[in-house]
């Protein structure tokens, strides 16, 4: 089955990195992801995710440069590996 792709708008993203700036939310976003994905793993899904929640700690000024290189180094291993 090949992959179909939408844009997303970006109203639809600035309101969802919004969100993310509440931690409950966020923790909750990802939490919601995961359970999507118990099925079948998809790597892409979560690093999406990841991605999403990363963006809002940045608009808010509290992600450090130690969490940017922790996030890099799972995002990278998450396309080397595909998330096994």
């Amino acid at each position: 089955m090949s992959e179909v792709k939408t844009q997303r708008s970006r109203h639809y993203r600035e309101y969802l990195i919004e969100s993310l700036k509440n931690p409950e939310r966020a923790a909750g976003y990802i939490s919601v992801m995961l359970e999507l994905d118990e099925e079948g793993y998809d790597a892409n899904l979560l690093r999406l995710t990841l991605e999403e929640v990363v963006e809002a700690r940045k608009q808010l000024g509290a992600f450090s440069e130690v969490g940017q290189q922790h996030f890099e180094k799972l995002d990278k291993m998450l396309v080397e590996t595909g998330g096994q």
